[in-house]
């Protein structure tokens, strides 16, 4: 099956989801869509895929032709981009996060079912060979019985908090800071990772920020540059993670994590290439794992839409993520919000 995709979007990540499409074998034609008319014609030189541009997503929703649409657009405009794509009858590839509330998310889920359309949200850090492996050698027990993961990671990013034109930290555009961007992806391979021994029953968590101003007043219509947070789970075993993005300079030890299971602790935060360790009482031992891919970020997303387009076409289930997968992850990033602002352990539904 040959697929005519309808790319919504005109950002930085719209070009990474392009070149995806491109290297698609499953992929024949896309039309492009966006208002900013100059970077239409940017985008549609860089693919020889691209048959057509139009301005609006009524015009992709109503082209009979098109089987998907792929929604690269702010956080606030995955959810009803989504409903009238569904509406149309379209299969729908969204970015992350798939909604801003889980009432929004289920809402899409049902349209989703009732039009017996596939809608699969972006979950590319999964697709990472060296994240693969290292899921499936904790699976097989390499830890023995995990019951401890930890990771922080330091960043600077603190000008898009500046940036009047960028609405990746507004509240009323992303629906939050650095948790809802780019701790989702913690969040979701935190959760894969853990899958196999447990399920995650509540979240107590902070959210602040902390370096936006000189004085440290907050800013109005700005989500966090800091986060931390704990999951439990039904058993005994618990997430402990951190994140910030208002760094001034890079940190010494920018990002680092272990596992702790009864055999072992396995340090995650050895770098992105070469083998990672793993400590017990009879010593240390070096794991090897593939590196990470040269662009994490980018490499990983076009192997992921690779995979989701050929599931389209093939009808089957992505290897990775996952309707439930995506709640889950909203699930907890929501969960950590709430309980910033209440101060008490907010329960998560199974």
């Amino acid at each position: 099956m040959k697929l005519h995709v309808g790319l919504i979007g005109t950002g930085g990540w719209a070009q990474v989801h392009l070149s995806a499409l491109q290297e698609s074998p499953y992929v024949e034609r896309v039309t492009l869509c966006g208002r900013n008319a100059a970077r239409l014609v940017e985008l549609a030189a860089t693919s020889s895929k691209v048959v057509a541009t139009v301005p609006e997503l009524d015009q992709l929703c109503n082209d009979p032709s098109i089987e998907v649409i792929d929604i690269v657009l702010p956080h606030d405009l995955h959810a009803p981009t989504a409903l009238a794509a569904l509406a149309a009858g379209k299969h729908v590839i969204c970015e992350k996060p798939a909604g801003l509330s889980l009432a929004q998310f289920d809402e899409v889920a049902a349209a989703a079912e009732r039009a017996g359309r596939r809608w699969l949200v972006v979950m590319n850090q999964l697709y990472n060979p060296r994240f693969e492996a290292l899921q499936a050698r904790v699976a097989d027990g390499l830890v023995g019985r995990p019951f401890l993961l930890v990771e922080n990671a330091y960043s600077n990013h603190t000008r898009w908090y500046h940036d009047p034109q960028s609405w990746r930290t507004r509240l009323s555009r992303a629906g939050g800071g650095v948790l809802i961007d780019g701790g989702y992806h913690m969040v979701y391979k935190h959760l894969e990772l853990l899958r196999p021994f447990g399920l995650p029953r509540w979240v107590q968590g902070d959210a602040a920020q902390l370096n936006l101003t000189s004085s440290g007043a907050e800013l109005a219509d700005r989500g966090e540059d800091f986060v931390q947070f704990v999951v439990g789970y039904d058993g005994p075993l618990r997430i402990g993670a951190s994140h910030s993005w208002s760094m001034p300079a890079t940190a010494g030890r920018p990002w680092e994590g272990f596992l702790a299971g009864s055999q072992g602790v396995l340090d995650i935060s050895a770098g992105i290439d070469g083998p990672v360790v793993l400590r017990s009482n009879a010593g240390e031992e070096a794991i090897p794992l593939p590196p990470i891919l040269s662009q994490p970020r980018p490499d990983s997303m076009r192997l992921c839409l690779a995979d989701y387009l050929a599931a389209m076409a093939e009808d089957r289930p992505p290897r990775w993520g996952g309707v439930a997968a995506a709640r889950a992850t909203l699930a907890v990033v929501l969960a950590v919000y709430e309980s910033a602002r209440t101060g008490v352990r907010i329960p998560l539904t199974p």
